[in-house]
């Protein structure tokens, strides 16, 4: 058994690292690749491997692993700024979706209301696993995609358990005693997790890893985070949860410990190649017979369907008040249908509410989202801007949010000409913070914003809603007079647009760019000339000061080796 397991594993991962390598050259995402190595080696490819199920269930654990290293960018604190996205924006695009997609289908001629339902739901799930990939590896978890793009998947995720519960019921005639019974449970299932989130965090994961570093060494360590982890997901799967859901609240976990950074990094050696395992197993789900007997219609239903989800996702972002370009590069990041719905489609079918055509069918058309996902995901940035031009329904809505700003602007005290103001773009943390900080010295500045929600937030600043990109915003906020323009939006793309636009009005004037990391600098073009405050940098410039001082080394000579 243990020579087979091992023969079978050679195999994965010689395959993959081939197709690997192909799709590097490609400049393709490995993601797909290893998705297609799963086709190669399943069933319905050359058949290498034998014990599909095996490999399944080993390769839940590299999603396990994926969503704690998620779950460790996220504190308590974060989750709870991000509920107006994570039950506004997660409750909406569900709900689009699965309205939508019962029409449809209900036109193509399902009648059954109860399969209606269920197959609108597993449409309207996303991918975990590749779309949080996609925004740790690019560094996007904090933009204002990002979090969208979060936000949603998590709710996603918490729906997942009501709607298993769901399936037996269809299924049965079961009295409603039963269903208040299963969803009281799951209402305190819910109350018990979070508890456990808030208790954990503060008090009990702090204490105990402090005394593991000062009594072990590194190797146990790292058994403790592997201990938190499967604990944590093994709990949630007895509690009828998800064990991705319950990796995730392992990170949470410890998020606000001091320990979060070397967890991430012991856990990345297992994590990676499990990852791939699990794309892999995904491939091999697919049945090349079943696709090869009806390929006109799975791919015309994958591309539609991934086309619907994008307006629609669009949408629930634009509503919640996200700005139009975020929602839109959100939607196109959440087009596929996630590997969730394998488990709701393999319930609904085993409980007889899906038929083996409507199964298969759907699990090609699944695969096939996830295949073209990381295609799309990657070419983001060149077909954002495009969509964006057909959005007609964001456009109205940040139409409708600009003449409120505008009329609040016009009633504001903040009228008459400046001079030698500064302009911030972007009001987030940093835009906040160099707000108060000018407001005490006096000095005048001018906001430009493009998400609606900071506008109902910040009634009372001097914000203008608008792209920062263009000359009619860069006119309104009196760039011709002003001293210094301030960039502190986190998305890359869009600071080279900002950067060009100044550049073009007033190509002599004092330009700062906030960027996260090393990497983002490379992705913003051309912006020579122009001050950069790299967060990274900041942080590790800090740690040299911190240390540099405790051994008595004067601050001007500090500065001289930091420079």
């Amino acid at each position: 058994m243990l020579e087979q397991l091992l023969q079978e594993f050679l195999i994965i991962f010689a395959v993959s690292t081939a197709v690997a390598v192909v799709f590097r050259l490609m400049k393709l995402p490995n993601i797909a690749g290893f998705i297609i190595s799963g086709v190669i080696v399943g069933p319905s490819g050359f058949g290498l491997i034998s014990d599909t199920a095996s490999i399944q269930q080993i390769s839940e654990l590299g999603l396990i692993f994926l969503l704690f290293s998620i779950g460790v960018e996220f504190s308590l604190k974060s989750l709870m700024q991000m509920k107006r996205v994570l039950l506004g924006g997660g409750t909406l695009q569900m709900m689009l979706v699965i309205v939508v997609s019962m029409g449809i289908l209900k036109l193509l001629g399902i009648q059954d209301l109860r399969k209606l339902f269920l197959m609108g739901s597993m449409l309207a799930l996303s991918s975990t696993a590749i779309v949080l990939k996609a925004l740790h590896q690019r560094r996007e978890v904090a933009t204002p995609h990002g979090n969208l793009a979060v936000g949603i998947l998590l709710f996603q995720d918490l729906m997942v358990v009501p709607l298993m519960l769901l399936v037996p019921f269809f299924a049965s005639s079961e009295s409603s005693a039963w269903v208040i019974t299963s969803w009281g449970g799951f209402l305190l299932k819910g109350c018990l997790i979070i508890t456990l989130i808030v208790v954990g965090s503060r008090y009990v994961i702090p204490a105990v890893f402090r005394l593991i570093a000062k009594g072990g060494g590194r190797e146990l360590f790292i058994i403790a985070v592997a201990l938190l982890i499967i604990f944590s997901a093994w709990l949630a799967h007895t509690m009828g949860l998800s064990l991705a859901l319950g990796a995730f609240i392992a990170g949470i976990l410890i998020a606000d410990s001091p320990f979060s950074h070397q967890a991430t990094a012991d856990v990345v050696a297992w994590r990676d190649p499990l990852v791939a395992m699990f794309f892999v197993s995904v491939g091999m789900l697919l049945d090349l017979n079943f696709f090869l007997a009806h390929p006109a219609s799975i791919l015309g239903a994958t591309l539609a369907l991934m086309l619907g989800k994008t307006v629609l996702n669009s949408l629930a972002g634009s509503f919640i008040g996200t700005m139009q370009r975020a929602s839109v590069v959100a939607g196109l990041m959440l087009c596929q249908v996630g590997e969730f719905s394998f488990v709701l489609a393999d319930s609904a079918a085993k409980a007889g509410l899906l038929a083996t055509t409507e199964y298969q069918f759907l699990l090609s058309v699944i695969v096939l989202s996830l295949l073209i996902s990381p295609l799309i995901i990657h070419f983001t940035p060149v077909l954002a801007p495009r969509l964006i031009k057909t959005d007609v329904v964001g456009q109205m809505i940040e139409r409708l949010a600009k003449e409120r700003n505008e009329q609040n602007i016009q009633a504001s005290a903040h009228q008459g000409a400046l001079q030698d103001h500064v302009i911030i773009v972007g009001f987030g943390n940093n835009g906040r913070n160099l707000a108060a900080a000018l407001r005490l010295l006096g000095i005048p500045y001018r906001v430009i914003e493009s998400n609606a929600a900071t506008l109902r937030e910040f009634p009372q600043e001097p914000i203008y809603f608008g792209d920062g990109g263009t000359q009619e915003i860069l006119e309104k906020v009196e760039l011709t007079t002003a001293r210094a323009v301030v960039i502190t939006i986190n998305d890359s793309v869009w600071i080279h647009k900002i950067v060009s636009a100044v550049r073009k009005m007033r190509p002599e004037i004092k330009l700062i760019v906030r960027l996260q990391y090393f990497l983002d600098a490379s992705r913003c073009g051309d912006i020579e000339g122009v001050d950069r405050v790299i967060a990274e940098a900041e942080t590790a410039k800090q740690i040299v000061r911190k240390v540099l001082g405790f051994y008595g080394i004067t601050p001007t000579e500090i500065e001289s080796i930091i420079g």
